[in-house]
């Protein structure tokens, strides 16, 4: 289920029409009801030269709250080895090479 949530608006909106054309997958509703309602899903930073997906800006923002590894694992619900992978990710998009320099960055591109 994670894993629509996490494709984020477009996922949804698609899996949305199969609902309103009466696809009645078993899970369908439970998927649809995982997405965020009060807030509206991330989005790809593209106006700048930094594409980060959307779940790398999750990240970044949640590493702006001084969370370590662990607490940014247990708040998106993956593994502390999946956030290494995307911490690396980031840093190498913002060609940088530790948290500080990335929030730096990040503020920089207005990301955050």
């Amino acid at each position: 289920m994670r894993l629509f949530v996490d494709l984020g608006s477009t996922i949804r909106e698609l899996l949305q029409q199969l609902h309103e054309r009466g696809v009645t997958l078993h899970y369908l509703d439970r998927v649809l009801a995982a997405f965020p309602i009060a807030s509206p899903a991330p989005t790809i930073a593209s106006t700048t030269a930094v594409d980060l997906t959307c779940r790398e800006l999750e990240v970044l923002r949640l590493l702006a709250q001084h969370l370590t590894n662990q607490e940014i694992a247990t708040r998106l619900v993956v593994t502390p080895v999946a956030v290494k992978k995307h911490l690396g990710r980031i840093y190498r998009k913002l060609g940088v090479d530790n948290r500080r320099a990335a929030l730096a960055r990040a503020h920089e591109l207005k990301l955050l």
